[in-house]
């Protein structure tokens, strides 16, 4: 029994540790309906690395960079369905910027999203961690990876979403 209690408090706490944290309203931005989407990995830890590093090591980076951000927009919009209307050339005041923070050797991402209003912030998500791939080259687990964890932003954007539309 106490092993029992002692691992529903372990999964409580790790799940505790792992959630991600909103600050801010995305009030309007949900009622709004649309906005556009950035991933942008200029800070990025990439395997260790600095993105011009890792560049130099993986020679297709630059290359597959396009795929890897259509992956993660891909996720994000995928999750959202009907609810919402992401992009990266549309007419909006709102925008979310992704910052990629890091990407492990498995391909699993750590990243922060701020969404901006006219160049103001109005709310950020915190913490939003996913896994990479299993099988492949580096850049497929990364690409694993990005699209995962998009669709985690997505999610937790049509919860929070499909919540303010409710009241």
């Amino acid at each position: 029994m106490i092993r029992l209690a002692f691992a529903v408090i372990l999964c409580t706490f790790s799940f505790a540790m792992s959630a991600q944290t909103i600050t801010g309203s995305l009030k309007e931005f949900a009622l709004f309906g649309k906005a556009n989407i950035e991933v942008i990995f200029a800070d990025a830890s990439i395997h260790g690395m600095q993105e011009e590093d890792f560049a130099a090591v993986e020679r297709d980076w630059y290359k597959d960079k396009p795929e890897i951000v259509y992956d993660f927009i891909g996720g994000v919009a995928e999750k959202l369905k009907d609810r919402f209307t992401i992009g990266t050339r549309l007419s909006t005041p709102y925008q979310i910027k992704v910052y990629v923070q890091n990407i492990s050797k498995k391909g699993d991402y750590t990243c922060d999203a701020i969404v901006f209003k006219e160049d103001v912030e109005i709310a950020s998500i915190k913490s939003i961690k996913a896994d990479g791939g299993t099988f492949g080259t580096k850049l497929n687990l990364i690409k694993d990876g990005a699209e995962h964890t998009g669709e985690k932003l997505g999610k937790l954007l049509s919860k929070e979403i499909k919540k303010i539309r409710k009241q």
